[in-house]
C-alpha cells in the first residue's frame, strides 16, 4: 500500500504540474499582452536527455529578444521536442503579463 501511495503522488504531481502550466499558458494567451520578438539563438539542452533505443534527443530551447518598456529583454522558451525549425532571425510571438514581465510564454506552436 505504501508504495502504491508513493507511485500514487509521483504521478499525481506530475498532472498537477502539467494542469498547471496549461493554464498558465491559456491565461497569458487570453489576457496577457502579446508582443512580437526576433529569434536570436536556438540551442539544445545537454541537461535533459531523452533516449529511444540508440537514438538520444535533447529538447530545444528558442532564445529572442524584444523590446518592453524602452528597453531589450531576453526571453527563453519552454523546452520544445521534435524537429521544429526555428531560424535565427524570424519573428516570433510573445505573451507577458500586464502585471509581471517576469511571467511570459514564447508562442513555439506547441
Amino acid at each position: 500500500v505504501f508504495i502504491g501511495v508513493v507511485f500514487s503522488a509521483i504521478g499525481g504531481g506530475i498532472l498537477f504540474y502539467l494542469a498547471k502550466q496549461k493554464a498558465r499558458k491559456d491565461l497569458l494567451k487570453s489576457q496577457g499582452r502579446k508582443i512580437r520578438g526576433i529569434i536570436s539563438n536556438t540551442y539544445y539542452d545537454t541537461s535533459i536527455t531523452y533516449r529511444n533505443g540508440n537514438k538520444v534527443q535533447h529538447p530545444l530551447v528558442v532564445e529572442c529578444v524584444a523590446e518592453q518598456g524602452g528597453r531589450k529583454q531576453t526571453f527563453k522558451s519552454e523546452n520544445v521536442w521534435g524537429e521544429t525549425p526555428f531560424e535565427v532571425g524570424k519573428e516570433i510571438a510573445i505573451y507577458v503579463d500586464t502585471r509581471d514581465s517576469r511571467n511570459y510564454w514564447v508562442d513555439t506552436g506547441e
